[in-house]
């Protein structure tokens, strides 16, 4: 059992913040496993009937089904996350922002109609303040997870005294963003073809990259679409993997604001090759080489 308290336990109110930004229709369900301090994910909802299994299905769909077996007789010890999607941030971030020019500024790169989201990231950009984006947005993904463990009576009085006190203006102040191990991952990789658009689409405004920082960052660009990257490594047949959900803009799109969820993999050439989702929308694989 994991005796960590929630509040420290930075890994896990990541992962539940990104799952509580994220809404997925394929029918996937979230669960935290309280004794553990542990997101599981299965590829449906137990309480529903599932069809019978053979012998001959793959060990994963055996593992997946005791486990939700698991969880509907453990309903004390896992508690199911609902995805809400990505909350808007942008007007928030503006407010928190205390130099009064600064402000201003962003203000007016943000009502100047479709593209606001890239245009305040631009002039953050050009002042070399874009980390105050970053460590917002670290910061209110980490308040999001503690609020829902509130919400579940599972912060002990002391901890939620502790983190009720200026944890996000705190975490904010200090610009805490955990290191990730993104190892061989970790740089600007130029993206070579898509499968839902042609090579001179993807290039049609700036050139397609897609870049993943050490701290667990990044961004991605193609066509008119552009996003920060929320970066998490892991391993896909033995490869070096990172997953990602995104948020940023399509300026081809009259809504404007964009989101969604993506991965990719290090082949053994050297090269990446992944997909990248619009939530509620296409999907189009990719390939990257390094730049």
């Amino acid at each position: 059992m994991n005796d960590l308290p929630w509040a420290s336990d930075h890994e896990l109110l990541e992962e539940i913040a990104r799952a509580l930004r994220t809404t997925d229709a394929l029918g996937h369900t979230t669960w935290l496993d309280t004794a553990e301090h542990r997101i599981e994910i299965l590829t449906f909802d137990p309480e529903d009937d599932p069809s019978e299994l053979s012998d001959g299905d793959p060990d994963w769909m055996h593992e997946e089904r005791a486990l939700a077996q698991r969880i509907l007789e453990g309903a004390d010890r896992y508690r199911r996350i609902y995805g809400t999607g990505t909350p808007g941030r942008l007007h928030d971030f503006i407010h928190s922002v205390r130099d009064v020019g600064l402000r201003e500024d962003l203000w007016d790169a943000s009502r100047r109609g479709r593209g606001a989201y890239r245009r305040v990231r631009g002039a953050l950009r050009r002042r070399g303040l874009e980390q105050l984006w970053h460590n917002f947005e670290a910061a209110a993904d980490r308040e999001l997870a503690l609020d829902w463990l509130r919400s579940e009576g599972l912060l002990t009085t002391s901890e939620r005294a502790n983190t009720l006190d200026g944890t996000v203006l705190q975490c904010a102040a200090e610009g805490h963003v955990p290191e990730s191990d993104l190892g061989p991952l970790v740089g600007t990789w130029n993206i070579t073809e898509m499968e839902l658009w042609s090579e001179e689409a993807i290039h049609k405004f700036e050139p397609a990259q897609i870049d993943i920082k050490p701290d667990g960052l990044g961004s991605i660009r193609f066509i008119a679409v552009q996003g920060d990257l929320d970066c998490h490594p892991g391993q896909r047949d033995g490869r070096p993997s990172v997953e990602w959900s995104w948020l940023g803009c399509d300026d081809s799109d009259d809504s404007d604001d964009a989101s969604g969820r993506g991965w990719c993999v290090l082949r053994d050439d050297g090269t990446l090759a992944g997909m990248i989702c619009f939530h509620l929308g296409d999907c189009s694989t990719f390939h990257a080489v390094r730049e």
